[in-house]
């Protein structure tokens, strides 16, 4: 199957490389791109880089926005949709009526993979492309041909996921309500992701077909084994139809629009995967929305919203396009991005990923490194000095590493100056920030091991013997290399975990900030002490997002592309 992803991946980017540039477009295409976001913080992010690509890198004649989710609660990519869906309308009143809409959710701070936090998700580099793609421009690529088969309505994805898939078949999506994506997956997958359960008819239906039509019964979110089998979900011996993305009508949007509107300002956590689609189908039911089992943060009112969502919603037809030859990459943590940019040969077969993408590098020593396919490398937008050695699988994308520069396996680099003669050890994830702090611009550069987790936590300071940092026992990096006590690190009642974690100095220099932080990570190899007590204002991740120099960063990466292409 691999072959015909592949040839279908490149029409589909021969199609999108000739619109990237056309102030007119003459194929159907989308009328408007929405991506969502967090707030007005990573709002004026996103903007910012839209703006740079807008004529060049994203076709100029489509109409872009950024909408903040509304301030006060969090209230999901589900009240995200909705929110957007409301701005929409004040933007375009009843002309909206006529618009084929894009909406990528791309709120939330990526904690799993923190490279992608401060400039989004959305704009994650992928290894290929002249300009570089990131992952917008694949979103665009890969639904190049949706727009044509559909009226009016807003589409919805994510921004950390690519579907692949070929298209032949009589598909389309003039179906009334919601038409979601199938992909076959194996069982186990399923009870990490949504499930369809196909109406009767459609489970065995025949056809040489990529892609079939299907009505769909009822939507499990995250179901067991047991669940799915009960229910009917199981196609043939052991595969379920996943989800990853849906459209609907602009007569659906409109429900879900009253409803904001009605209910405004959200009070909780919409998903908009979990509580939409299993509000539809013929045999939905509402026990659901009593089940918090899958709810990140569980208010009082949750159970209400979900009810009064499913009745807003009840009756709502759900139909599947079961794209038979598909697969669904997920790349949100260290581990993924590592696993499909450097082992994943079907990914980087299909996709034509190249090892090595607008990068500057006269270094033989490094050829080894890079097979077209197979266990590799993936250097992107970098610039290498003489004898760079790097043993094994890493990432290193906007980086300047100079002379006699040694990274060993299973390494994340990302915006990074690394100076001469620097180690840099085994599993390490770097990632270098410009922050403005004060009046003054400085240069924070944050670290962990690709295994930690920095999302867990715990209660209180007694408690945070669990947490890892550089694969290391906090305790134990607290007490015997870093000389600190836990309430230097966790001040102010903030959360305890690694994201809160303040342990990184800001530096005037980029390298300086580069070499304290891998000395610091050496030290944790070795049991050497160095002395952050000493250094009495350090930065957390989470300080870096609120403390971001955007255009810093950008003229930061510009400047490296002069330098690559000079």
């Amino acid at each position: 199957m691999s072959d015909l992803l592949r040839k279908d991946t490149v029409r589909k980017r021969e199609i999108f490389e000739k619109l990237r540039k056309c102030e007119k477009l003459e194929i159907p295409f989308w009328d408007i791109i929405v991506i969502t976001a967090a707030d007005a913080e990573q709002q004026m992010a996103y903007m910012a880089q839209l703006n740079e690509k807008i004529g060049c890198e994203l076709p100029a004649s489509v109409k872009y926005h950024v909408f903040p989710d509304p301030s006060g609660r969090k209230i999901g990519n589900g009240g995200s949709t909705m929110a957007a869906l409301d701005r929409l309308e004040q933007l375009y009143g009843n002309a909206l009526d006529r618009f084929k809409v894009l909406m990528i959710h791309a709120g939330g701070y990526s904690q799993r993979l923190p490279s992608a936090s401060v400039l989004g998700k959305i704009f994650t580099a992928l290894p290929f492309g002249d300009p570089l793609y990131q992952m917008i421009e694949v979103k665009l690529m890969m639904y190049i041909d949706f727009p044509s088969r559909m009226g009016p309505g807003v589409f919805v994805t994510c921004a950390d996921d690519i579907e692949l898939f070929t298209i032949d078949g009589d598909w389309d999506f003039y179906g009334a309500g919601f038409t979601a994506l199938g992909h076959p997956s194996p069982i186990e997958i399923g009870t990490t992701h949504g499930v369809f359960v196909l109406a009767e008819e459609d489970i065995n239906k025949e056809s040489n077909c990529s892609v079939l039509s299907a009505k769909c019964r009822r939507f499990l979110h995250k179901p067991s084994v047991d669940v799915m089998r009960q229910e009917g979900a199981v196609v043939g011996a052991n595969t379920v139809f996943t989800d990853s993305a849906y459209f609907m009508d602009k007569n659906t949007s409109q429900l879900l629009l009253k409803f904001y509107c009605d209910h405004q300002p959200l009070q909780c956590e919409i998903d908009a995967y979990g509580d939409f689609l299993q509000a539809l189908g013929s045999e939905a039911n509402d026990k659901y929305t009593s089940n918090s089992s899958n709810v990140t943060d569980v208010t009082e009112n949750i159970v209400k919203t979900r009810k009064d969502i499913f009745h807003c919603l009840t009756g709502t037809q759900l139909n599947v396009l079961l794209f038979r030859k598909s697969v669904f990459y997920h790349i949100g943590t260290t581990l993924e991005y590592l696993n499909h940019y450097c082992r994943n040969t079907d990914f980087q077969y299909e996709l034509n990923c190249h090892p090595m993408v607008m990068t500057a590098c006269n270094n033989r020593c490094l050829e080894s490194a890079f097979p077209e396919i197979g266990s590799r490398c993936s250097i992107i937008h970098s610039k290498f000095g003489d004898n760079v050695q790097i043993s094994g699988e890493s990432i290193i994308e906007y980086c300047l590493i100079e002379n006699n520069v040694t990274i060993h396996s299973n390494c994340i680099l990302s915006n990074v100056h690394l100076s001469s003669d620097l180690v840099v050890p085994e599993n390490t994830f770097l990632h270098s920030v410009v922050i403005k702090h004060g009046n003054q611009s400085s240069y924070v550069t944050i670290a962990c091991s690709v295994n930690d987790n920095i999302k867990e936590n715990q209660s209180s300071l007694s408690k945070f013997d669990s947490l890892s940092f550089g694969g290391r026992k906090m305790n134990y990096v607290i007490q015997n290399v870093l000389c600190l006590r836990p309430e230097d690190i966790w001040v102010n009642g903030s959360k305890i975990d690694l994201w809160h974690a303040r342990l990184f100095p800001a530096f005037e220099s980029h390298v300086d900030s580069v070499n304290f932080t891998v000395k610091m990570l050496n030290c944790l190899q070795v049991d050497r002490k160095i002395d952050l007590d000493s250094i009495p204002e350090r930065f957390s991740m989470a300080d870096i997002i609120a403390l971001k120099d955007i255009t810093s960063i950008l003229n930061y990466r510009r400047d490296l592309r002069a330098k690559i292409v000079n």
